[in-house]
């Protein structure tokens, strides 16, 4: 057990049970009775903890509240938790997950350790990548060449490009690599699993977009969760959840700059509304559509009438 935790188990011994005694830190963390004296006043000193032993209890006690370690070993376990769903999804070189795992290990007690099989984090969608292609990205990040990758877009067109890799972005699951091309101004997204081949050329960076250009770029590109509020092409989408739809979503946070209301429709009933700034449309037209009959789009009056036209579009296709 790594140093972190031994104070993790120190304090939630406390905490939970109201003290800590010197054979209970001895068994759980293997320590000696001397050593654990200096945990305690390492406490004392850099953590202002108010730790103190107390003959009446005959333990280690807190005289006043403590909040420096709450949920720290559970947030630490939770992170234990998704590192083995991406491992186990993923599925990278073993040896490497099992040091990865291994190492993670340490830091979780052997309390929390015997409940990590009780918690399980299932990633809702994933893409595999071409580790070939990663290999080969990665690689003119390290020198600093462009690629020229065969890429099929949308319209299942195939082309040959010559690319400067910017980033690599993981957005709700799928690979996104951000590009760009000597005769564009700004970036270029490309989904990964489109890219059937990568070759590292002999032609340098250009570097011609600034880091803060490039991070802008994709604050307004990657979807409701990372669009800013603030800009002129910035719109507000109002949306209302009725009957199971409104008790799923009101907890949620759409995007941090949402405003939630509540009310009722004399037709439709109870409702939760949101108003969320979007740049875009297709992202949060798909949440909409994903909870059916009981999820409406009330503005604006364009997004409303695409979402309308999505609903007849589905009508003609699958209801004649």
């Amino acid at each position: 057990m790594v140093e972190i935790d031994k104070f993790c188990y120190i304090d939630s011994m406390i905490r939970f049970y109201g003290k800590v005694t010197t054979r209970q830190i001895e068994e759980e963390c293997g320590i000696k009775p001397r050593t654990i004296k200096n945990y305690i006043a390492y406490m004392k000193s850099m953590l202002n903890a108010p730790i103190e032993y107390s003959y009446k209890k005959k333990g280690y006690i807190y005289k006043s509240p403590f909040e420096f370690f709450i949920g720290m070993n559970e947030k630490l376990l939770m992170n234990y938790t998704f590192l083995k769903s991406i491992i186990k999804s993923f599925n990278y070189v073993p040896f490497v997950s099992k040091e990865i795992d291994e190492g993670f290990r340490k830091f979780i007690s052997k309390s929390n350790l015997a409940i990590a099989e009780k918690i399980e984090y299932e990633l809702s969608q994933f893409e595999v990548v071409n580790e070939d292609s990663l290999t080969k990205i990665f690689e003119s990040f390290k020198i600093q060449r462009k690629i020229q990758i065969k890429y099929t877009n949308q319209n299942d067109e195939t082309k040959e490009l010559l690319v400067e890799p910017l980033k690599l972005i993981n957005y709700q699951g799928n690979w996104f690599l951000i590009g760009h091309l000597s005769f564009l101004n700004n970036p270029t997204i490309f989904n990964f699993s489109r890219i059937s081949s990568v070759i590292i050329t002999e032609i340098d960076y250009e570097n011609k977009l600034t880091p803060d250009f490039l991070k802008q770029y994709l604050n307004d590109n990657f979807g409701i969760f990372k669009n800013s509020s603030s800009g002129e092409d910035s719109r507000k989408v109002i949306i209302r959840f009725y009957e199971t739809a409104r008790v799923i979503t009101r907890n949620q946070t759409f995007h941090t700059m949402q405003t939630v209301e509540n009310g009722t429709d004399p037709d439709k009933g109870e409702f939760i509304q949101f108003t969320i700034p979007v740049k875009h449309y297709d992202e949060i037209l798909g949440k909409v559509l994903l909870f059916g009959p009981d999820a409406e789009v009330v503005g604006p009056d364009d997004f409303r009438e695409i979402w309308q036209d999505k609903i007849r579009e589905m009508f003609e296709r699958y209801c004649k």
